[in-house]
């Protein structure tokens, strides 16, 4: 970024995590305690999938294009519960981390709710709007049972093929 669009840019502040799942960025939102660190750990420990930033994403719009960044002196830092704050480069090296990424997509967690509550698929699919722009969004109602990974693996499929397994219960309007 050059010192002129730096002056154009739009930036804010974001409370989630931000990783490059298979070249994809990827913002995790919701509130304390639904376990969007401890999804973006398991990610990074199986490979290929980097932290860009955790707990505080810096965002910054250019054109129609929204990217996340770690706050300067947190680049590669991750804090879960029960584990502490976690060096990322010193665990499993400098290929673990981005300095920065775009947001292609957003899984909003939620606390869990009675199945009864909840359709078959579940994640419900919507669109959040960073900076103005739209993003895809889908919600993943977390419970300390359920599997984050094949569930942001599935919407990851879904946002690049545009095809999701139809829901039974709740088939779409």
């Amino acid at each position: 970024m050059t010192a002129i669009t730096g002056l154009f840019s739009l930036k804010a502040t974001f409370h989630g995590v931000l990783v490059n799942v298979d070249d994809v960025g990827v913002l995790l939102t919701g509130e304390a305690d639904v376990g969007k660190s401890e999804c973006a750990l398991e990610l990074i420990v199986r490979g290929r999938h980097r932290l860009v930033a955790d707990d505080v994403v810096e965002v910054e719009r250019l054109g129609n294009v929204v990217s996340g960044r770690s706050p300067d002196g947190f680049l590669g830092i991750i804090a879960v519960r029960g584990l502490g704050l976690i060096d990322l480069r010193c665990a499993f090296g400098d290929s673990s981390t981005d300095t920065e990424h775009s947001i292609e997509l957003c899984i909003q967690f939620e606390a869990c709710r009675p199945p009864e509550e909840c359709s078959l698929i579940g994640g419900e699919m919507s669109e959040a709007e960073i900076l103005g722009v739209k993003i895809p969004r889908f919600i993943f109602y977390s419970c300390r049972s359920r599997n984050c990974l094949c569930s942001l693996k599935q919407r990851l499929n879904h946002l690049r093929t545009g095809r999701i397994a139809v829901d039974p219960v709740y088939p779409p309007a």
